[in-house]
């Protein structure tokens, strides 16, 4: 863990190695890790849905598979494995009534990150507020993301209200994708030029 700013920690979670760095090993491992954990949950859940002609299968994805710069090779990779086996999955699917979506969050304040910086007890407990803290200016929306806001996601993928919703991807993550908004305090500037142009 490595302190910022104060109080802030910042943690990465996951080799950030260059291409040539990247090991077979941890690509195999990420794979085997995130992509095929998706494959098989949608494999066996797709069977007994498929049955009884009627399910929803929610993969979970990450920004880090839409959008490079948000994780390593093999994670961003894996993430994005997960979005297509979802898409291809809900093709397959859609003529027995089972619906296949993902969600994919962005910067969200949990204790894997302190977990993944080896931390337990109390100092695992306070990295979730530290990350809460950090992840407040990483997004234009000046908060970090909470469990809920993904449950939320999942909670309508899942209900009645999506029963015409299969193959998309919610992105839940305060906008960070849409990049980091606009440069400066642009009303307050737009205000003080009018301003000198009055008078």
């Amino acid at each position: 863990m490595k302190e910022l700013h104060g109080s802030v920690a910042v943690v990465t979670v996951g080799a950030w190695t260059y291409l040539d760095d990247t090991t077979v090993e941890e690509w195999d491992s990420s794979f085997a890790m995130l992509a095929r954990s998706a494959f098989l949950g949608t494999k066996h859940a797709a069977r007994v849905m498929r049955e009884q002609g009627a399910g929803s299968i929610v993969n979970v994805s990450s920004v880090a598979g839409i959008r490079t710069g948000f994780g390593p090779h093999p994670y961003g990779a894996a993430k994005a494995a997960v979005l297509q086996m979802t898409r291809s999955a809900a093709r397959e699917l859609a003529e027995f009534h089972v619906r296949v979506n993902a969600v994919t969050p962005g910067g969200v304040a949990t204790r894997i990150v302190g977990h993944g910086a080896g931390l337990d007890g109390e100092e695992l407990d306070s990295s979730v507020e530290d990350v809460r803290r950090g992840l407040r200016g990483f997004q234009p929306l000046p908060r970090a993301g909470e469990g809920e806001d993904i449950a939320g996601a999942v909670a309508y993928l899942v209900s009645a209200d999506a029963s015409f919703v299969t193959g998309q991807n919610i992105v839940v993550d305060g906008g960070l994708t849409l990049g980091k908004g606009w440069p400066g305090n642009y009303r307050a500037e737009a205000e003080a030029a009018r301003r000198a142009a009055a008078g």
